[in-house]
């Protein structure tokens, strides 16, 4: 029996001058005692597939995140390190006011910081100075010279970056961007679900809208006139704008057309070069008048009250 005992005690002792060479918190057990106890110096203890840290009370860490080796680690309220998700907390003012925030730790347990991909989705956690880590969301957040996309990006309410989507403007709730797959606010042209948008670029003229913002109401591009509907979608066909018609082509042109135009058999007068309204009544176009019944259509090759208009719509005066 006394033998049996001297080998036990052999092998704790071996064990604990391990632990105190490796300098590691590893939890030592006894042979006759299989309650778990820490070692005395502080460090790293794993039990079993999880991870604990002992601080230099020689209690381990519970409840807190700890700055390790220059990296954040989440301790639960038993004192286990935290892996995945984890509902944290930041300070949000200079008074030192907390908010609850979502932060993510790696598989070793230190926090994440910058982008990540999680699941397939893209996330990005806090790294400016004093920052905890907190996850964005929400709409648009400074990421900073040095990422893709550097600068602003958009996140959704759980914080996934946003690509191929609408969304709002980020110096106006009024106004709409369309961010392309790199996240970023496209400009110029795009077709989206079959309709046309046109997001400001330079040289647009029109309004105060800021750039590569989705053009609301009048606007002139490249010497061209267009209307873009509350919806943004470029405006095609005939369109009542502030009282008075016009023609705005085909669904894939969209250009405000003036002077004489044909369309769906009639004529139409729509102005000068930079008016577009559809004329009605007697219009005295170059030399010659012309009546435009109510619908805008030109009268032709009949009279008109006591006046008869030839073929070509022109007042015929001989008659």
């Amino acid at each position: 029996m006394e033998a049996i005992k001297r080998s036990v005690l052999g092998r704790v002792t071996f064990a604990l001058a391990l632990v105190a060479a490796l300098g590691i918190g590893t939890t030592a057990y006894t042979a006759l005692d299989t309650q778990v106890a820490y070692a005395a110096q502080p460090g790293w203890q794993q039990v079993g597939e999880k991870w604990k840290y002992i601080d230099e009370s020689g209690q381990p860490v519970k409840n807190e995140e700890k700055l390790i080796s220059k990296k954040w680690y989440q301790f639960d309220n038993e004192g286990w390190m935290v892996t995945g998700w984890w509902l944290g907390e930041q300070t949000i003012d200079t008074s030192g006011t907390r908010e609850k925030c979502w932060k993510y730790y790696n598989a070793a347990g230190d926090r994440a910081k910058g982008w990540k991909k999680l699941n397939g989705k893209w996330y990005f956690f806090d790294v400016w100075a004093n920052c905890e880590g907190a996850m964005f969301h929400s709409g648009w957040h400074y990421v900073g010279v040095g990422y893709s996309p550097s600068y602003f990006a958009y996140f959704d309410n759980s914080g996934v970056w946003v690509t191929n989507r609408w969304v709002r403007d980020r110096l106006s709730d009024e106004l709409w961007n369309y961010l392309d797959e790199s996240g970023q606010p496209v400009s110029g042209w795009k077709k989206l679900d079959g309709n046309w948008y046109r997001f400001r670029s330079e040289g647009d003229e029109g309004g105060a809208q800021p750039g590569k913002t989705a053009l609301v109401g009048w606007w002139k591009v490249n010497n061209t006139w267009y209307y873009f509907k509350d919806s943004c979608a470029m405006a095609t066909g005939w369109q009542k704008i502030g009282g008075s018609w016009y023609y705005l082509g085909s669904p894939n042109d969209g250009a405000m057309k003036t002077g004489w135009q044909k369309i769906s058999g009639a004529w139409y007068y729509l102005g000068g070069s930079s008016d577009g309204a559809m004329k009605t009544g007697w219009q005295k176009i170059g030399n010659s008048w012309y009546y435009l019944y109510s619908s805008g259509a030109m009268a032709a090759n009949t009279w008109v009250g006591n006046y008869h208009v030839n073929g070509s719509g022109a007042w015929d005066k001989s008659r």
